[in-house]
């Protein structure tokens, strides 16, 4: 499903073609849907490993970083696990020896884009090596015409932005019955999402009865 057939879909399930108010304000709608969704929705489907090369001590990560899981060093002469830290020990560090390689990481933000700073000689004949797993937000549906989120869960998506249109339909009764929806859709999707981690999708094994004596 492409990003216009979606606002098409919104806009029909929600008898309102006419609404030029609310059609027009589908695109915000839409977006708010995606950042409440990128804080609630905890599923494997977001856990992204990338490996980075940095040549400097700051990093600028993925557009689509929101949170870090994990920075493994992948060099052998280095630590392999990186521990977050705050920018001031990052700084403190940086200065007290600038040829050795700590092992530790912070997150910094310079507008809209993340920085990871990192504490080490790193440069373009020396660069580093990481496995960097993070947690993905929720896709730019509009941005990139394509969505996961609307493809595997579009009940989910529909009564995620459904549950905005409130300030438009006012004392519409559907309202509260879409954001009832929404979240028991959260609830389900993160159950299942769960189950398929720990048993891989299979069903439960059956154990043989034994009768107590």
């Amino acid at each position: 499903m492409d990003y216009a057939t979606f606002k098409t879909y919104l806009a029909t399930f929600l008898w309102k073609q006419n609404d030029t108010d609310l059609v027009n304000n589908l695109d915000s709608l839409i977006l708010m849907a995606n950042s409440e969704m990128s804080r609630r929705l905890d599923i494997q489907r977001r856990e992204i490993t990338a490996l980075i090369a940095p040549e400097t001590n700051d990093y600028v990560l993925p557009a689509d970083f929101r949170q870090m899981i994990s920075l493994t060093g992948l060099t052998d002469t280095r630590p392999s696990i990186y521990n977050s830290t705050t920018a001031l020990d990052v700084y403190t560090k940086r200065t007290q020896n600038s040829e050795c390689y700590y092992a530790v990481y912070a997150i910094a933000q310079e507008g809209s884009t993340k920085i990871l700073r990192l504490a080490g000689p790193y440069s373009s004949t020396a660069p580093g090596s990481f496995a960097l797993v993070y947690r993905a937000n929720i896709p730019d549906f509009a941005t990139l015409d394509e969505s996961w989120l609307a493809d595997d869960f579009l009940d989910l998506y529909t009564y995620a932005v459904l549950s905005h249109t409130a300030p438009f339909l006012r004392e519409d009764e559907r309202v509260a019955m879409w954001l009832k929806f929404k979240d028991d859709a959260v609830i389900q999707t993160i159950d299942e999402d769960r189950h398929n981690v720990v048993f891989g999708g299979s069903p439960l094994e059956m154990k043989p009865h034994h009768p107590v004596p």
